[in-house]
């Protein structure tokens, strides 16, 4: 682009007709100003990953000690396989002791309700006073109560033991084994036993400069070229990226595949993703497009006085070579593309083919 500006005074004054004689036209090439369309693009380096549903790092639940680990790194695994079984401490004894609980208070149960049974025989016949039935009646209710309350207990420790057990939830391979059994294991989200994940499930990952990320928009397509070619399926963006860091220069934007991809995970893949597009818009090239000294816009269009002519112009659209005109000039008006530099508002000029 060109910066006009006026050195000294004499260099901002119009030529006389005697000097333009002297000096002649200027020679400039032009083009019409004409509607057409124009895409803006963010484009980069990218990898094929899983997707958040199909990437899965299971960490233990509490300090303990890994019991069994039976899969192996890039074993297969079907949704419902046990992957982790771990050893909390005290945790089957309590469950057993929960059990026994139960065990003894349905008996007790049991024994109360035979007992009222008999007593209640008895009352009916006059044979037992009333203050001995109604101790049978309590002694019901409260066996009823020790019951629920073990039985709750129980419930409690079941819970406990099965998150000692870890099964799949969905079917994939095993991506990363962080641990063998045996290994003593904290409970922090920094200890992780396992990484399975769904390799026919993927996504591509896209770095984006920050200044970008109020461009990208859930939905937006891109297009995907991995190492032999184009890739058929288009891609879409998942979810509009959060900037969680301050400080950070890119974010992460995830893109879904339309169909599944056969990529294997981590491919290295380049994207460009479409993030705006204008149709029917007066479109010029951005060389064509001038910057004054108070930093507005302007283009010289060739008048039907032979002259060239500067209109300031207001600018939509951006892209790395063309540039959408919102107001300022009209469809058809003679744009000077070439000469720009010898040419001034009101200066002879004769378009060269």
């Amino acid at each position: 682009m060109f910066v006009f500006a006026c050195v000294a005074m004499d260099g901002c004054r119009r030529a006389t007709p005697s000097e333009e004689a002297a000096t002649g036209p200027i020679a400039v090439a032009t083009q019409p100003v004409q509607l057409g369309s124009l895409q803006s693009t963010i484009s980069g380096p990218g990898t094929i990953v899983p997707s958040t549903a199909a990437d899965w790092t299971i960490f233990p639940p509490e300090s303990g000690r890994i019991a069994e680990l039976p899969k192996a790194e890039g074993d297969a695994v079907q949704a419902g396989d046990v992957l982790v079984k771990f050893d909390f401490a005290n945790l089957e004894s309590d469950l057993a002791a929960r059990q026994v609980q139960v065990q003894a208070a349905t008996g007790q149960l049991d024994a109360a309700k035979s007992d009222l049974t008999r007593i209640s025989a008895m009352y009916d016949r006059g044979y037992v006073p009333r203050n001995d039935f109604e101790a049978a009646r309590n002694a019901v209710s409260q066996a009823e109560t020790e019951l629920t309350r073990a039985k709750q207990l129980l419930d409690v420790a079941k819970a406990a033991a099965e998150r000692a057990v870890i099964k799949a939830r969905f079917s994939g391979v095993i991506a990363k084994r962080f641990h063998q059994e045996g290994d003593l294991v904290n409970g922090a989200i920094s200890d992780p036993v396992l990484r399975v994940i769904d390799p026919t499930r993927t996504q591509v990952a896209m770095r984006v400069p920050v200044q970008q990320v109020p461009l990208i928009l859930p939905g937006q397509r891109g297009t995907v070229l991995s190492a032999t070619g184009p890739v058929g399926d288009p891609v879409s963006v998942v979810s509009r990226p959060t900037i969680d860091d301050p400080a950070a220069s890119s974010v992460e934007v995830r893109l879904a595949f339309n169909n599944p991809s056969t990529l294997p995970v981590d491919s290295p893949v380049q994207v460009e993703l479409l993030v705006d597009q204008r149709t029917n818009v007066m479109v010029l090239p951005t060389t064509a497009v001038l910057k004054a000294d108070d930093g507005t816009s302007f283009v010289m269009t060739a008048g039907s006085d032979g002259r060239a002519h500067r209109r300031a112009v207001r600018l939509g659209l951006t892209t790395k070579d063309r540039v959408e005109i919102l107001s300022g000039i009209s469809v058809g008006d003679r744009l000077i593309v070439k000469g720009l530099e010898q040419v001034a508002d009101g200066t002879p000029i004769t378009i060269s083919q």
